[in-house]
């Protein structure tokens, strides 16, 4: 499946290849910039790919791409973290260390200004309702821009200014809106007072500070009763600052290069393709943001994706902002306004607490109202945004003769040693997500617990409430259990290898579990031929490692389906086991489909291992049918597909529930039998078998058969006098010999 959002005027492509040679852009993930290389050189007439590999690469091709004596297409070929990168962002906010802050009795000082109006920052929470509604501005202090964040409005000046308006010859009041992070530079380090110790540092993951802060930070929080998580990460790294150990400051990084490319060749790129855009999708990303700026220096654009939607109304908003921003500004809405959006066309949930009164009546409210969105998005969508801008295109519709593809749940039952384990597990994580269940990092912590317990019942840690330090739950060690889950998997790769296949193994849990080592090292023993894809091989190399393993005659490849879940043709693989699964939905789908491509001449299954009985199954099941959801928007509906998308809860909080309920959600065979694909033999059996069975009427005669209504024709009804078996069927019925 892919979306294309269209913007190309072919017969105008055609003009300028008769004309002139163009130049285009392709931004990819890093590992298929050499597959696109090799693809357009094979495939494009009259064209060459170059892969830029860093800003001084591209200054050095500037004379090419500027030239006006080509002989070819250029073709730009950028990964997405090359076309990202630039520099970093600090704090560009004024100390003030003898500022008042208003509205303090005590006579407070210290407040961190803005460096255009020089007003105090600040942002505001609210108690009350109605007319008993509180306003409270809370003034940034020290720590306040460790992290951009639109929680504590330090992104931008919120401060209202007098600004003079030239058509109106008359003084407004108006947003400062001055920009509160600059370029992180060796120039820009300072605040612009004078002084060493002003200059900005950044404490790894704690974030920007000021030197001259970190001391009074320091005794403050140790000075602290009761510290939190984040209190606890900013003192360690406070105390390595203090003693000479702090993180090392990097360098300032180039000015990035979508930026250049959109500011210097604006109008000289005629097309830009940007393949799996679905991982454009956030907000503040600087991918993101390298997509943009493409988008407005191409004058056509091409974005492909095989996973458009997550389930999410957010995970497309940002995607079509920047794709087509005067029709989303036209429909009402900012590019910062997402949350919209999801109100209009998916679904969220607001939350609010409130004290209750002594008349039994709702009081103040006890904290900040919260809005969560959940999954679910409206089929307007399709029709209001990506009708006039899309086009959804399978592998069925621009290849003939495709292989058969197949999805195989495979249920195990765990011995019962481990499903005792098991169950005293799952009581226990029963009652702890009733005493945690508004914490959603032990609600995460648990549900993993859950689904590896089975691949490991071993070395798994304990579950501790992060606010109080409690432990919650503590798994029982079982080293020595018989581990059913590699015996199945044996006896699928067995009977793979033995007819002539390879087998691709994918693992989910990578730091939770001993798969990479201990399953491949299990196959080993038994005589196969196994290799392990990493992290460590580097995105552009991985298409030509694993092709070196399958010279050197690997037969079962272990790896993280995110390794390997865009763009690389796997042909060699034609069966793909599932021996974990995450909760991504955009994971599953693209990895399920690695080996099932163009130019595959076997037929592709897809097995799914679980544990009967277990948080694997439900995850299994839920997965399933959560895909009939998201491919109800792309035009293929069934009756699963539309009651999944009313079930507007995400993966994870299905999960959660069914555990602090006792539900056992079973996986539905049906369901995968509705994703399986049919070779194009068996669909010309089919239609030979369907033609027979139509034959089998008792004619009038040979040439016309009475109905109630009127003579058809035999031709009507399928027969043929060139079909050898439609006519000895016909002279079997009228008796002749």
């Amino acid at each position: 499946m892919a979306i294309a959002a269209v913007t190309v005027h072919f017969g105008e492509m055609k003009r300028n290849v008769a004309t002139d040679y163009m130049t285009n852009i392709v931004m990819c993930p890093g590992h298929l910039v050499n597959t696109w290389k090799r693809e357009i050189e094979n495939r494009a007439p009259r064209s060459e790919a170059i892969i830029v590999k860093d800003f001084d690469h591209l200054l050095s091709i500037m004379p090419l791409i500027n030239g006006e004596k080509r002989h070819s297409h250029l073709w730009l070929i950028l990964s997405k973290e090359t076309a990202k990168f630039g520099y970093d962002k600090r704090p560009g906010v004024i100390w003030r260390e003898n500022r008042r802050i208003p509205g303090t009795l005590t006579g407070e000082h210290g407040v961190f200004c803005c460096p255009e109006c020089g007003q105090p920052l600040y942002y505001c929470t609210y108690e009350g309702r109605g007319r008993y509604r509180r306003e409270t501005k809370h003034y940034l202090k020290e720590t306040a821009f460790r992290q951009p964040s639109v929680k504590n409005n330090n992104l931008r000046c919120t401060n209202t200014v007098r600004k003079w308006n030239q058509n109106t010859s008359s003084y407004e009041w108006k947003e400062c809106g001055c920009d509160l992070w600059v370029p992180s530079t060796k120039e820009t380090l300072w605040d612009g007072q004078e002084g060493h110790e002003n200059r900005w540092i950044k404490l790894g993951k704690a974030g920007w500070i000021q030197k001259q802060h970190v001391q009074r930070v320091y005794d403050r929080i140790v000075a602290q009763e009761n510290q939190t998580n984040d209190d606890a990460t900013l003192l360690a790294a406070l105390n390595d600052e203090i003693n000479g150990e702090g993180a090392l400051q990097k360098a300032p990084r180039k000015y990035p290069i979508a930026k250049y490319i959109r500011r210097y060749l604006k109008g000289k790129i005629n097309y830009f393709l940007a393949d799996e855009c679905h991982e454009l999708k956030a907000k503040d990303s600087l991918q993101g943001e390298s997509f943009g700026d493409l988008i407005y220096t191409a004058k056509h654009v091409l974005a492909l994706t095989g996973t458009l939607l997550n389930g999410y109304a957010s995970g497309i908003y940002y995607i079509l902002f920047r794709m087509f921003a005067k029709k989303m500004l036209k429909e009402g809405y900012e590019f910062n306004n997402g949350a919209e959006f999801s109100k209009d066309y998916g679904v969220t949930k607001q939350s609010q607490w409130y004290e209750m009164g002594r008349n039994g009546r709702l009081g103040d409210s006890s904290g900040s109202s919260t809005v969560k969105e959940l999954p679910g998005i409206s089929p307007i969508v399709f029709t209001k945004f990506l009708l006039e801008n899309a086009a959804f295109i399978s592998l069925d519709d621009i290849a003939e003769a495709l292989p058969g593809y197949e999805e195989i749940p495979v249920p195990l039952d765990m011995p019962d040693d481990l499903r005792t384990a098991y169950q005293n597990l799952e009581e226990a994580v029963h009652n702890g997500l009733r005493l945690a269940s508004k914490s959603s990092k032990v609600l995460s912590q648990m549900i993993q617990l859950l689904s590896v317990y089975p691949d490991q019942p071993y070395d798994q840690p304990c579950v501790y409430d992060p606010e109080t330090g409690d432990v919650l739950v503590v798994p029982d060690e079982i080293s020595s259990t018989n581990r059913v889950k590699e015996d199945a998997l044996l006896d699928i790769v067995s009977r793979k290898v033995d007819s002539g296949e390879k087998v691709l193994v994918y693992y989910t849990w990578t730091h939770r579990t001993d798969v990479a080592s201990r399953v491949p090292q299990y196959l080993i023993d038994n005589g196969f031929s196994v290799a392990v894809l990493d992290n460590k091989v580097k995105p552009a190399d991985r298409e030509n490692w694993i092709q070196k393993k399958v010279s050197e005659g690997v037969q079962v490849l272990f790896c993280n389906p995110k390794l390997v879940e865009t763009g690389l043709t796997l042909l060699d693989f034609t069966t793909i086991v599932y021996y974990q699964m995450g909760y991504n939905l955009y994971t599953m789908r693209q990895a399920s489909r690695r080996s099932w491509r163009i130019n595959q001449n076997h037929d592709v299954q897809v097995y799914f291992l679980y544990y009967r009985g277990t948080v694997q199954e439900q995850a299994l099941s839920l997965m399933a049918t959560k895909l009939q959801a998201a491919m109800a928007i792309e035009g293929k509906f069934s009756e699963e597909g539309l009651n999944a998308m009313s079930n507007n809860e995400d993966i994870l909080t299905q999960i959660a529930s069914s555990v602090t309920e006792g539900i056992k959600n079973t996986v539905d065979v049906q369901v995968f039998q509705k994703n399986q694909i049919k070779s194009h033999k068996e669909i010309i059996e089919e239609k030979r078998l369907t033609e027979i069975e139509h034959s089998i009427i008792i004619p009038y005669d040979l040439t016309t058969v009475k109905t109630k209504k009127k003579k058809k024709s035999a031709l009507d009804y399928g027969f043929s006098a060139g079909n050898p078996e439609t006519m000895a069927i016909m002279k079997k019925l009228m008796g002749f010999s």
